[in-house]
């Protein structure tokens, strides 16, 4: 061996744990360039000698061929030694893994069954919760609401948002928003359109530009300015092929020609109608053309949106807030008494309440990633009991633990990340599978997908994963003893073992518990919900949303007789055996609602309550199938020239009149502000839905005949009618009718939103099916992994311990004591895992407290159900291995010996 110094090459002995990473470089870029020096002063030479250059140049490469060696030594002084020993052990594990297809496909399969539900599931939360709000810094966006003591969210009068807007220094800018139908003509058949009617500083606020075009003006944002409007982007693609001379066309909405100025981006969706999204089209807020909503006492649907400036609190804006509505209520008693203002953080608008839901799917998922770990942790324990040689022998010629250690790390981090990568595929095909399922379950604005951030989370629970159920099937046979596993040459297996398969197979049946038990508090909440009463009859009812055209509502005379005409015209569908048209709220589609008092009352804040109200015809009650326990349904008698009258459901009734009779009784409301003469009781409509928010059930529901609307609220009524219509004629056939009759009726005006109540009564819980469906499937994934796991143990122990049975079988063991001491070794571990199960279930089941429905959540039946049902699968898996135990030879279990 030479010295340093000595030689044609003196980095042939490298010192390396002499030189630094900058010398090392060093002396590489040295050696490179000492080649190319050689190379050109052998191809000048071959010139000299009369050879063509290009033929001189491949010379003087070949004859320096052989010096390019010298680069495979220079790698040994920048190539770090633990880099190098990591791509040996990362090669040979390679090849380890694909010798062994079988064993390597399971695992994967397995690993990426977690993995991918893990991805999956964090792709919604990243979406739904992180980062729900797709726009610019929307840590800074406040919803803000107009409260009273009686309802804390309540629509802001659009006079009251525009003094929202002057007075407020806390804020970039304060925006309005009011969600709206549009009917599009022109274009063959009348289109519906969802839209948004927003101020003309909405895009600044959410910091988001139009694709093509311009946004509003503040003189376009006001009554009289140029009707203008921008096209969602969807919509713009749909109807128009995306074609950027849309710019400067006029559009027929609403009968009205407006000119389109721009393209909206798809991102922009703020609010979810049934079936769509309100981002169609959007028009100046400002230019609303009805009287009401320049009302200070009328909110109309509108609410606030606000962009907080840098460096202000929201609790600094709460306080400036108060001070404004404060000032407001002094300067208009009258509509503003009691009036504040509620803001609200918007991404915790958006995401409400389903934190503890997300939460819980995620403990479930995580759940479905342990027990595949311990899966596959029990296989790489009885892998490495087979490999018990092979380890011997390395560690006997003289590899130390600690390689052999990071040898088995690295092919389960090679496993965890082929798994990880598998993984990515399922969640990406589970994401989508569950958004088509249901969309709806999600905030409306969320944007679900694999992005960056779900990329890197797949890549940390690979690693994370890898370590997790690789390190003890590491550590064990770092630790053995050579002279042991040259004895036993992997035939037997020792009681430690034993141990740790029996752990890994009790953790996988208590993790399968909790999700059995968990999915089965689901089912029943559903089932519960099913038996609900809605408080009216949802079979063979049809509804639909439409409106009247400028023609037909031109005058409070007009919209009522095209009202009765439409109602009429209904009923005579052949088939139809009874129609409403109505406004204001429809059962689990929304609400309306107003302020009422008992006769005498005052009309105050604090002695009025709160109804959702009905403005109905006079077929309502039958067309919906709702109960009239008393008095009297509406009949064409109650006209706007009759005193007012009024039906309340059952439970207002008794509250309003504890142990007296209603009907006859008068209250005041603010819908036709006079007094209205109870005529009729009927039957609570779970308006929410079942499971609603106590303050929705408390509200109480009033009925007012159609006919009988004022005069001033007329002009809103023309804009958002509802039709009821029950019939015994197919779907598609009573559609279709429906169509027709209302095209004959106003050529201008479009039918949309068609649905039988039925499924909207259904729609109402597809959240809690889609989180049934989710834990179901968890559940049942955790159950077939769990049973193959503990097959897979009690098959390998029968395995080892042929020689034992064999011995015992020879001094006279019978098969039945052999089969029950079989399956009793497994069901013990199954017993145990199942009472940790439900105790670790009692604990998860309280981050589902807000999606159980009439079902406690320690429910004794279920957990029982879900334990009777795990310990019979467990006895099963025991069984069939324990069959091949008793089917043993003892002559040629002795042999094996």
């Amino acid at each position: 061996m030479g010295k340093a110094g000595g030689g044609d090459l003196p980095y042939s002995q490298p010192r390396r744990t002499r030189l630094t990473v900058v010398s090392r470089k060093i002396a590489l870029d040295s050696l490179k360039q000492e080649i190319r020096e050689h190379i050109e002063l052998e191809t000048e030479e071959n010139i000299e000698r009369g050879m063509p250059p290009d033929a001189a140049r491949i010379a003087a490469l070949r004859k320096f061929g052989n010096r390019t060696l010298v680069l495979e030594d220079a790698r040994s002084v920048w190539f770090p030694v633990w880099l190098d020993q990591l791509l040996q052990d990362a090669r040979y594990g390679v090849r380890t893994l694909l010798h062994n297809a079988g064993f390597t496909s399971v695992v994967i399969l397995t690993l990426a069954l977690g993995i991918g539900g893990n991805t999956a599931i964090f792709s919604v939360i990243d979406g739904a919760l992180l980062h729900p709000v797709p726009f610019p810094d929307a840590g800074r966006l406040v919803a803000l609401y107009q409260k009273t003591p009686r309802d804390q969210r309540n629509a802001v009068s659009y006079p009251n948002l525009l003094d929202w807007q002057r007075q407020s220094k806390a804020f970039e800018g304060i925006a309005g928003v009011r969600n709206s139908g549009f009917t599009l003509t022109g274009y063959g058949a009348p289109r519906q359109l969802m839209g948004l009617m927003v101020s003309s500083n909405f895009f600044s606020v959410l910091r988001t530009e139009p694709l093509i075009g311009r946004v509003f003006t503040e003189k376009e944002d006001q009554r009289g300015g140029t009707p203008v409007a921008l096209l969602g982007e969807a919509f713009w693609k749909q109807q128009f092929n995306a074609d950027r001379n849309i710019l400067g066309k006029t559009l027929q909405l609403n009968s009205r020609a407006v000119t389109v100025i721009g393209v909206v981006p798809a991102s922009v969706r703020l609010d979810r109608a049934r079936g769509t999204l309100f981002n169609d089209i959007f028009t100046p807020i400002g230019q609303n053309d009805s009287d009401l909503f320049y009302h200070r006492g009328a909110g109309d649907n509108t609410q606030g949106l606000g962009r907080l400036k840098r460096g202000v609190t929201l609790a600094a804006a709460r306080v400036e807030m108060n001070t404004i509505t404060r000032n407001l209520a002094a300067q208009y008693p009258v509509d503003n008494a009691d009036v504040g203002a509620n803001l609200v953080s918007y991404q915790e608008e958006i995401t409400g309440n389903l934190k503890p839901v997300m939460f819980a799917l995620a403990a479930a998922v995580g759940i479905v990633l342990l027990i595949a770990c311990a899966n596959v942790a029990n296989l790489f324990l009885a892998r490495s009991a087979s490999r018990s040689q092979e380890f011997a022998t390395r560690l006997a010629l003289g590899a130390g633990r600690g390689r052999l250690l990071r040898q088995l790390l690295t092919e389960s981090l090679l496993l965890s990340l082929a798994g990880g990568c598998l993984g990515l595929t399922i969640a990406s095909w589970f994401t989508k599978a569950a958004l088509a399922v249901l969309p709806t379950a999600l905030p409306v604005i969320s944007e679900v997908r694999v992005n960056a951030h779900v990329l890197w989370f797949a890549l940390a629970i690979s690693l994370l994963t890898g370590i997790l159920f690789g390190f003890a099937p590491a550590l064990k046979a770092g630790a053995a003893n050579i002279q042991t596993m040259l004895r036993e040459g992997g035939r037997n297996i020792s009681g430690s073992r034993r141990e740790w398969r029996y752990v890994l197979v009790i953790a996988q049946v208590a993790l399968t518990a909790m999700l059995l038990i968990n999915a089965g508090l689901m089912m029943r909440s559903l089932s519960n919900l099913w038996k609900v009463n809605p408080g009216f009859d949802v079979a063979n009812v049809l509804v639909f949303h439409t409106s009247l055209s400028a023609g037909r509502s031109s005058s409070p005379a007009k919209i009522r007789e095209s009202l009765h005409e439409l109602n009429e015209r209904l009923k005579s569908i052949p088939g139809v055996e009874s129609a409403s048209v109505e406004v204001g709220g429809l059962p689990l589609e929304g609400n309306s609602t107003i302020a009422f008092s008992r006769e005498g009352e005052a009309m105050n804040s604090k002695s009025m309550r709160m109804a959702n109200f009905y403005a109905v015809s006079p077929e309502h009650f039958s067309a919906l199938g709702i109960r009239l326990l008393r008095g009297r349904a509406f009949t064409d008698r109650d006209t706007s020239k009759t005193p007012p009258v009024i039906v309340i459901d059952d439970d207002t009734a008794r509250r309003m009149f504890p142990g007296g009779e209603a009907i006859g009784k008068h209250l005041h409301n603010t819908l036709t502000d006079s007094l209205a003469e109870i005529v009729g009781i009927a039957g609570r409509v779970e308006q929410a839905g079942p499971d609603a928010d106590r303050t929705a059930k408390d509200r109480a529901q009033f009925y007012f005949p159609i006919a009988q609307v004022p005069d001033a609220i007329l002009p809103l009524v023309s804009n958002g009618l509802n039709a009821v219509v029950r019939s015994h004629v197919a779907t598609s056939t009573l559609t279709g009718s429906i169509r027709a009759t209302l095209a004959k009726f106003d050529s201008e005006r479009a039918v949309f939103g068609v649905e039988e109540m039925s499924d909207i009564v259904g729609a109402s819980l597809a959240s809690r099916h889609f989180y049934l469906l989710i834990l179901g499937a968890f559940a049942v994934t955790a159950l077939i992994l769990s049973l193959v796991g503990i097959f897979g143990v009690v098959s390998y122990l029968v395995n080892q311990r042929t020689n034992e049975i064999g011995v015992r079988m020879t001094l006279g063991a019978q098969p039945g004591d052999i089969l029950f001491a079989t399956i009793r070794e497994g069901t013990a571990a199954g017993l145990l895992g199942i009472a940790l199960g439900a105790a670790g279930a009692a604990a998860l089941t309280r981050l589902l407290g807000t999606l159980l429905f009439g079902v406690s959540p320690v429910d004794a039946p279920t957990f029982a159900a879900a334990a009777i049902l795990l310990f019979m699968l467990t006895a099963l898996a025991c069984y069939l291995p324990a069959q091949r135990a008793v089917r043993i030879d003892p002559a040629k279990a002795l042999r094996c010996g």
